[in-house]
């Protein structure tokens, strides 16, 4: 709500809420060991096993792909995998 709310106000700037998808990364390993519930940790380790963890390489020149084509409303939410 906070960016369909910026993109209001603010006419003159173009803003895009971009969801990255599970990235494998530092956090992730912070997850995949400290988090105090089991069953979120083993979904995460799970993940990683089979392979669903995305690379933050991807997933950057995904978003890099969006903001190039300059085709989305301000404000709008996008999802990695739509």
């Amino acid at each position: 709500m906070m960016f369909k709310v910026l993109a209001e106000e603010e006419k003159d700037v173009r803003v895009l809420n971009y969801a990255p998808g599970p990235m494998n990364n530092a956090m992730q390993d912070q997850v995949q060991s400290h988090t105090a519930d089991s069953e979120v940790r083993h979904h995460f380790i799970e993940m990683k096993k089979s392979g669903e963890l995305l690379d933050c390489h991807v997933s950057a020149k995904k978003m890099m792909g969006i903001l190039e084509k300059d085709n989305f409303k301000s404000g709008q939410h996008v999802d990695f995998f739509d």
